[in-house]
Parts: structure tokens; C-alpha cells; sequence
């Protein structure tokens, strides 16, 4: 759990660092937090520390299974703990991404 809490706040610190160069338009709080407010009500400061909260939850549970592995598999020669967490934050991102995608249609 600690793997997933640390990578979400990788992907917060890199999203607001995009974010504030204006290379993106939205923060992954925003986009968590369309999961309960219209995209219209999501910058307000409730939902979105309400968002914050919830992409931190989310983070966490998905870096489980990752941390799980890494402890069972430390031993095996193969993928590094590095890939892992890579892979990791790619499958988050895609299960993110395809959920609003699809709550969007």
C-alpha cells in the first residue's frame, strides 16, 4: 500500500507541475472527482480536495496487488521494482482514463 501511496504522489506532483505549465487542462483530482460532481462543480474547493482524496484512495488500493508482488517475486531476476511501479502507474492511469472516457459518452 505504502508503493501505491507513493506513487500517486508522484503523479500529483508531476500533474501539477504539467498542470501549472499549462500542458494539460485538468488535475487528476478533477478528473477523480467527476466520479461524484458534474465537471462544472468539480473546481470548487470541497469537491476538489473531496477528488484529492479519492485519487489518493484509488492509488493506494490499485499499488497493493504491486506490492504484493514485489515481495513475493524480490528474489526472481526479471523486471526490476522500477518496471513494475511504471506498469503500475500505466494500468492506474488507464483505468482512469477509460472511466471518465466513458462516463463521458
Amino acid at each position: 500500500m505504502l508503493g501505491g501511496l507513493l506513487g500517486t504522489i508522484v503523479m500529483e506532483f508531476t500533474n501539477t507541475l504539467i498542470y501549472k505549465a499549462k500542458k494539460t487542462e485538468v488535475t487528476y483530482p478533477q478528473i477523480t472527482g467527476q466520479f461524484f460532481f458534474s465537471p462544472k462543480r468539480v473546481n470548487r474547493k470541497e469537491n476538489f480536495i473531496l477528488g484529492q482524496i479519492l485519487h489518493f484512495g484509488v492509488g493506494t488500493f490499485f499499488g497493493l496487488p504491486f506490492m504484493v508482488h514485489a515481495f513475493f517475486e524480490s528474489n526472481r531476476k526479471g523486471s526490476s521494482s522500477n518496471e513494475r511501479a511504471f506498469r503500475g502507474d500505466v494500468y492506474l492511469g488507464n483505468i482512469v482514463r477509460g472511466w471518465s472516457e466513458a462516463k463521458a459518452i
